[in-house]
């Protein structure tokens, strides 16, 4: 084949493969720090609302996140307790989810928040 046809299988390759990825799911477990699960809660919420998610409680140890960005909009289920998380998808809009991948948009989303999560149990134990 010449260049220019392999030029295009591989830029058709990269756009295809990069619009979706898989789901990114979280489940931590915490032993690096006592805490109650009310303690945990908080610790979700208040990262969930510096990230700018809208926060529900459903029940103890479940609390339902909305995020909403332009006419994209994510919906997560957190579960807790006091010593773990877990953080999974619950419905989305206008993020190209397919039932199996999702735009890579929502997984950053999620990552920050797992991440703020876990900077804010990592204090914690360092106090």
């Amino acid at each position: 084949m010449t260049r220019r046809v392999w030029l295009i299988l591989l830029v058709s390759l990269f756009i295809f493969t990069g619009c979706g990825q898989a789901i990114y799911s979280v489940k931590k477990e915490n032993k690096a720090v006592k805490l109650t699960a009310n303690q945990m809660k908080r610790i979700i919420i208040s990262s969930a609302t510096e990230r700018g998610w809208m926060v529900k409680k459903v029940s103890s140890g479940l609390i339902h996140l909305t995020h909403f960005r332009g006419k994209h909009m994510a919906k997560l289920g957190v579960k807790y307790t006091k010593s773990s998380y877990s953080i999974n998808y619950l419905d989305s809009q206008n993020l190209k989810y397919d039932g199996i991948k999702i735009h890579r948009t929502y997984n950053s989303w999620v990552k920050n928040l797992e991440r703020t999560i876990d900077q804010k149990l990592y204090i914690i134990a360092m106090q």
